[in-house]
C-alpha cells in the first residue's frame, strides 16, 4: 500500500509515473552531490582544518582521492568507510550528509510540488545544515554561513523579473552588510554601501519589504533579549551572536509568519534535548548546547510545512 500511495504521489505531482521516477531520480542524484559539497564545505569552515581548500585527501595519510573515491554514497559504501590506501576510517558523517540529502530534494518536491516554496526549502537547506555542522563542533556559526542564508533569503523572497530584480538584490546586498557586519579593513566601504543600498529597499516590491522587516526584527528582539538576560543573570553570553545572525536569516527565507513559529520550535526541542541530558546525567543545568542545529530544523519544518505551524503556538 505504501509503494502504491508513492506512486500515486508522484502521479498526482509530476504527471506521467516512468517521467516521475526519472525526475526524482536526477534529484537523488545532485542531492547526493549536494549534500558531499555540504559535508566538505562544513569541514572546511572548521578551525581545525588540516586540509585546507585543497583538493580531496585522506585525513589520516593526506593522500588525494581518485576520482572514483569521490563518488557520494557510492565510494563510502563500497570502501567500507576505509580509506583505500592506509585503512583508516572515513568519517562517516560525510556519508551520511550525502545520504540524508539524496532523499531531502526529491521530497522536498513530493511535499511542496514544483515552485518558490520548494525552492526556498532546497536553498536554505545546505546553507543550514553548513551551519549546524561547524556549531556542532565548535560551538559556532561562521559569518559566512549567515551572510549566505539572509541573503539568498531576501533574493528569493519575491523573485521577479527585470529591473526591479536589481532593485532587490541591491537592497538585499545593503541589508545584509547592515545586519552581520563586515570584518577587516574592507569594514568601512561596506558600510558606506549598506548606507546607500539599503534605502532602495523602498523601491521594491511589498513581499520583499516585508521580509526585510521581518529579518531585521528578528535580529533586533533577539539581540535585545540577549542584552538583557545577560545583565539580568550577570552573565557574558545568553543568545550566541551567531545564533542572533542565523534567526535574521531564516526570518528572510520565511517571512514574519514563519519566523515564530521557527523560534518556537527550536525552542522546545532545545529543551527536550537539554533536560533529557541533565536526566541521563550527561549535562547540567549550566551547561552549553549548540542552538543553531535546533534553529535550522524548526526553519526547515516551517519552509516545508509552511506558516500554518501558527497554530502550534501557544493561543494560535
Amino acid at each position: 500500500m505504501m509503494v502504491e500511495d508513492f506512486f500515486r504521489a508522484l502521479h498526482d505531482e509530476l504527471g506521467f509515473e516512468p517521467r516521475g521516477v526519472i525526475l526524482l531520480f536526477l534529484l537523488g542524484s545532485m542531492g547526493a552531490a549536494l549534500g558531499s559539497y555540504v559535508a566538505a564545505t562544513a569541514y572546511r569552515l572548521r578551525s581545525d582544518n588540516t586540509l585546507g581548500g585543497h583538493r580531496s585527501r585522506c585525513e589520516s595519510c593526506a593522500r588525494v582521492l581518485r576520482c572514483w573515491e569521490n563518488i557520494p554514497v557510492v565510494s563510502y559504501t563500497l570502501l567500507g568507510g576505509r580509506c583505500a590506501t592506509c585503512k583508516a576510517p572515513i568519517w562517516p558523517g560525510s556519508f551520511v550528509v550525502e545520504l540524508a540529502f539524496t532523499f531531502a530534494l526529491p521530497l522536498i518536491l513530493l511535499a511542496l510540488g514544483p515552485g518558490i516554496e520548494a525552492a526556498r526549502a532546497a536553498a536554505a537547506l545546505p546553507i543550514l545544515v553548513i551551519g549546524s555542522l561547524v556549531d556542532l563542533h565548535e560551538r559556532r556559526i561562521p559569518l559566512a554561513v549567515t551572510r549566505a542564508l539572509l541573503l539568498a533569503g531576501l533574493l528569493l523572497a519575491d523573485p521577479i523579473g527585470l529591473p526591479e530584480i536589481g532593485i532587490q538584490a541591491a537592497a538585499a546586498i545593503g541589508l545584509t552588510i547592515a545586519l552581520i557586519g563586515v570584518e577587516g579593513r574592507a569594514a568601512k566601504p561596506f558600510r558606506v554601501a549598506a548606507v546607500v543600498l539599503t534605502p532602495l529597499a523602498l523601491l521594491a516590491t511589498p513581499t520583499f519589504q516585508i521580509h526585510c522587516v521581518a529579518a531585521v526584527v528578528a535580529y533586533a528582539a533577539l539581540a535585545a533579549l540577549d542584552w538583557v538576560y545577560t545583565r539580568a543573570r550577570k552573565i557574558e553570553v545568553a543568545i550566541g551572536g551567531g545564533d542572533i545572525r542565523l534567526a535574521a536569516g531564516i526570518a528572510a527565507f520565511t517571512g514574519p509568519l514563519g519566523i515564530a513559529p521557527a523560534i518556537f520550535l527550536a525552542a522546545a526541542l532545545g529543551s527536550v534535548v537539554g533536560i533529557g541530558g541533565i536526566a541521563l546525567g550527561r549535562g547540567s543545568l549550566k551547561a552549553q548546547i549548540p542552538f543553531g542545529p535546533f534553529l535550522a530544523t524548526g526553519a526547515f519544518t516551517v519552509l516545508v510545512a509552511g506558516p500554518g505551524l501558527w497554530g502550534m503556538l501557544p493561543g494560535g
